[in-house]
């Protein structure tokens, strides 16, 4: 049933204007594209919140995992979208990577293709340094030593253990 979902959701992605992706190959006659045709014109598609509409969260990130600064923290932005989430459901987490983290990627894209179409909620978290997730007061190089990879991959570790208070005090659903 899911990969039915998973199809269905990918072939509206393709027919809709926010792909950004080369769909020349689908030719009208493709499965893919006459089952999203039908799936469509039998029901009409939901309005997409605006960007905008999501609130900022910001999550108290350790600024170094592996004990330099002790537990000094910093407020790393996150945006939660649960307004398709299933109890139960995944929870898909999307990290920014070198762009600030935005609204726009929880109504449109393939993250969100995805959350919708299984049920689950979709937490986009800013990447350290990036925004206005920063760790440290300037960019001297000195503190810059807190932008390695294992920390950028421990704030996605500590923020996972920590998803399922964070989000229940943020947007009062359950997960976990």
């Amino acid at each position: 049933m899911r990969q039915a979902q998973l199809q269905r959701a990918w072939a509206e992605y393709l027919l809709s204007s926010d792909s950004s992706l080369d769909n020349s190959q689908y030719t009208t006659d493709s499965p893919v594209l006459r089952m999203a045709r039908l799936q469509s014109s039998a029901q009409q598609k939901p309005k997409l919140k605006r960007q905008g509409s999501y609130q900022e969260y910001y999550f108290d990130q350790k600024i170094d995992h592996f004990g330099l600064r002790g537990n000094d923290t910093f407020k790393q932005k996150i945006y939660i979208n649960g307004d398709n989430y299933v109890p139960g459901g995944p929870v898909y987490l999307f990290n920014s990577g070198e762009t600030p983290a935005s609204p726009s990627y929880l109504v449109a894209g393939e993250p969100y293709v995805l959350a919708k179409a299984t049920g689950g909620m979709l937490i986009i978290m800013e990447h350290r340094y990036y925004g206005v997730s920063y760790p440290v007061s300037d960019m001297s190089g000195p503190n810059m030593r807190y932008l390695t990879l294992e920390n950028a991959l421990e704030d996605i570790a500590y923020f996972v253990r920590s998803a399922p208070a964070f989000v229940n005090k943020s947007v009062g659903l359950t997960i976990g």
